[in-house]
C-alpha cells in the first residue's frame, strides 16, 4: 500500500495507518491484522445467515403415499427434513456466535489503538 493509505477497521470506524515497507510490526500493524480477522468472522456470520433459511425441505411429506411414493421413502424424507431443520437452527446459533466474536476483535483492536495513543502522549510528555 502507498504511504498514507489506511486499512479500514470496520464499516463504522475510521481506518488505521498502513504499515510502511520497512515496518516490522508494532501495534498499528497488528491492529490491522486483528480487525481483518474480525471482518472475516463478520462475513462468515453473514454467509451462514444466508444459508440457514435456504436449506431445502420436503413439503407435504404426509401426502407421499397417495402420490405413489412408497412408505419407505417417507423415512428418508422425514430424516432429510430433520437434518434441514437442525442445520437451520445451527446456522442461527453460528451466526450469533460469529457476530459476537467479531465485535470482540474490533474492540481489542480499538483498545490497542487507544493504548498506543496513550503511550505516544506519555512519551511526548516525558520529552518536554
Amino acid at each position: 500500500m502507498p504511504d498514507g493509505e489506511t486499512i479500514p477497521t470496520s464499516p463504522a470506524e475510521p481506518g488505521l495507518p498502513a504499515p510502511t515497507p520497512g515496518d516490522h510490526g508494532g501495534t498499528e500493524y497488528d491492529t490491522g491484522a486483528i480487525t481483518g480477522f474480525g471482518r472475516s468472522l463478520e462475513m462468515a456470520g453473514k454467509s451462514v445467515a444466508l444459508l440457514g433459511p435456504s436449506t431445502p425441505v420436503f413439503e407435504g411429506s404426509d401426502k407421499f403415499p397417495f402420490a405413489g411414493i412408497p412408505v419407505v421413502g417417507l423415512f428418508f424424507v422425514h430424516r432429510f427434513n430433520e437434518i434441514a431443520e437442525t442445520w437451520a437452527d445451527c446456522a442461527g446459533l453460528l451466526e450469533g456466535v460469529l457476530g459476537k466474536e467479531c465485535e470482540k476483535f474490533f474492540q481489542v483492536a480499538k483498545n490497542y489503538l487507544t493504548t498506543e495513543e496513550e503511550l505516544k502522549a506519555a512519551a511526548e510528555r516525558l520529552r518536554h
